[in-house]
C-alpha cells in the first residue's frame, strides 16, 4: 500500500509540473496579445468619452522627489501664465511666450516662488 501512495504522488508531481509548465509557456505567448487587446479596448472606451482625442498617453511616473518637484513646478508655472494670458492674444505664443512678455519684475517674483517652494518642500535648489 506505501508503494502504491509513493507511485500515485510521483505521478501526480510530474503532471503538475508539465502541466504548470505548459501553463506558463502558453502564459508567455498570450501575454503581450492580451495586453494590446485590453489597451484597445481602454481606448475605444476612452474615445467614446473623449471623442476629440486623437491618442490616449500613460500619466508620468515620478520615482524620486526632486523629479515630482519640477514636474509640479512646471504645472503650477503654466497655470499661472495661463490665468494671466486667458482672453488674450498671448495664448497663441504659448507658456514661453507668455514668460518672456511679462515684466523682468514678474518673472523674477514666479521664479522666485520656486525657491520658496522647494524649501518648503525640503528640497536643495
Amino acid at each position: 500500500m506505501n508503494k502504491k501512495i509513493v507511485h500515485d504522488a510521483l505521478i501526480l508531481t510530474a503532471f503538475t509540473l508539465v502541466l504548470g509548465f505548459l501553463l506558463g509557456v502558453v502564459y508567455d505567448i498570450t501575454k503581450e496579445p492580451i495586453a494590446a487587446a485590453q489597451k484597445a479596448a481602454l481606448d475605444e472606451a476612452y474615445k467614446v468619452v473623449f471623442a476629440d482625442a486623437q491618442t490616449f498617453e500613460e500619466d508620468e511616473t515620478f520615482t524620486d522627489s526632486r523629479a515630482l518637484f519640477e514636474g509640479l513646478w512646471q504645472e503650477w508655472l503654466d497655470m499661472k501664465l495661463y490665468f494671466m494670458a486667458k482672453g488674450t492674444s498671448l495664448m497663441e505664443t504659448g507658456y514661453k511666450g507668455i514668460f518672456e512678455s511679462l515684466s523682468k519684475e514678474k518673472q523674477s517674483e514666479l521664479i522666485g516662488r520656486k525657491t520658496y517652494f522647494a524649501r518648503m518642500a525640503g528640497i536643495d535648489m
